[in-house]
């Protein structure tokens, strides 16, 4: 069924950085360590992504070479060593089966010629079951 625009109506295409974000994911963003020198992460969010599942061969921040598991695109900064995991907030019950924890290894962004929207790339390798330690708001 068509249904036509008002006569004022401006239509706006998104931009093509964020248009092809249809997933969603639970970022925990690093927070830092804690005095026992193990990782901490902050609460669980919610960001619009494209979650990519590919095993391939990367590098590391430091230059390593890694195992990548799965490449995600945001429109969001985030940290290397957050955690990410595919899903939605309101579905999250605490806890993930083996493996779907994911660890942000590594990350890359480019930006448009003006320098208005820049697009994040990110290589996630497994965490496994267990979650660092959440640092409360």
């Amino acid at each position: 069924m068509f249904v036509p625009l008002r006569a004022n109506t401006v239509l706006e295409m998104p931009p093509i950085e964020d248009s092809d974000l249809i997933h969603t994911a639970i970022l925990w963003r690093a927070t830092g360590v804690d005095a026992y020198g193990k990782a901490t992460v902050a609460a669980p969010v919610q960001v619009d992504c494209r979650w990519m599942p590919k095993r391939t061969a990367g590098t590391g921040d430091d230059g390593q070479k890694i195992a990548i598991d799965a490449q995600v695109i945001v429109d969001t900064d985030v940290p290397v060593d957050s955690i990410m995991m595919r899903g939605c907030l309101a579905d999250y019950n605490g806890s993930a089966a083996d493996n779907q924890y994911m660890k942000v290894a590594s990350g890359q962004e480019a930006s448009d010629l003006r320098g208005m929207y820049v697009r994040r790339q990110l290589n996630l390798t497994r965490q496994g079951a267990a979650l660092p330690a959440v640092t409360p708001p």
